[in-house]
């Protein structure tokens, strides 16, 4: 597995997970890359959903074949989110987690990013955020602009309380807003994908009413995130296949149409808590 990992990241979609899971359940369990380029897995595992808020989980690094090399991350943390890429010139985990902080003293959601040290040497700190510049939901990694670096995009509040997606670049130490959508009515979860099979990162955005899914693609278009595709879905035990339709934009950053490419996207449980204010 190459250090830059691959863009055609699964886009899970939202899903409660029973009271009465097991202790151990791995809630999230995703390729990730050490800090030499080799592979391993990272496991959001254990504790228990309370008032839909996951409490008290641990982060497992582990080896692809699944033995545990490290499995000392603060469940008092509260962390919720998993998510790997190349950011800021490294492979990266990023771990969602719920805290204060010293200036903020209501819980929330705090985006927290590590290096993997190599040979199960547990995580290093490269920012541990109080916040990016809004209030985020959720959030994952994608290479929008095509340089080879990722951008971490996230869901997040909107001072109008709607949701919007919002692009950052690593800014020495810290991070740089680049790019926002406009509002999404419904939104409730993202994933990177490369919807035209192309290499280009987009940004799919979920938005959920039961079983009837509809899917948004985003793309950078300057200091823009624009809707370039969508598709509508039922989610079944199996899955769900979407053939994205492109979006029209007049001006600079036309989409072309590409042709209608379809995808089978897995369903998958994952926390609980997206759309929740923390």
């Amino acid at each position: 597995m190459p250090a830059r990992l691959s863009r055609l990241a699964p886009l899970l979609l939202v899903a409660a997970i029973p009271s009465a899971a097991a202790a151990d359940l791995p809630h999230q369990q995703i390729p990730a890359c050490d800090e030499a380029g080799d592979p391993v897995c990272a496991v959001l595992i254990g504790g228990q959903p309370l008032h839909g808020i996951l409490r008290g989980a641990r982060v497992q690094i582990r080896h692809p074949h699944g033995q545990v090399l490290w499995d000392d991350f603060d469940p008092a943390l509260d962390p919720w989110l998993l998510r790997a890429g190349r950011f800021a010139g490294r492979n990266v985990l990023l771990i969602g987690v719920r805290k204060t902080a010293i200036f903020d003293p209501r819980e929330r959601k705090r985006p927290f990013i590590y290096e993997v040290r190599s040979s199960g040497g547990g995580l290093r700190k490269i920012w541990l955020a109080t916040s990016l510049s809004r209030p985020f939901e959720t959030a994952d990694f994608a290479d929008l602009d095509g340089t080879g670096d990722d951008e971490l995009v996230a869901l997040e509040r909107t001072a109008t309380g709607g949701i919007s997606l919002g692009a950052y670049i690593w800014k020495g130490f810290g991070v740089e807003g680049i790019a926002r959508s406009a509002e999404i009515a419904g939104a409730c979860d993202l994933r990177a994908a490369d919807v035209w099979g192309d290499g280009r990162g987009e940004i799919v955005v979920l938005a959920r009413s039961g079983t009837l899914c509809s899917f948004e693609a985003y793309a950078l278009r300057g200091e823009h995130l624009l809707p370039v595709a969508f598709a509508r879905a039922t989610v079944t035990s199996d899955g769900v296949d979407w053939s994205p339709v492109p979006r029209d934009h007049s001006g600079p950053g036309a989409v072309e149409l590409r042709g209608r490419v379809t995808r089978r996207l897995p369903f998958r449980a994952i926390t609980p808590d997206h759309g929740k204010d923390g």
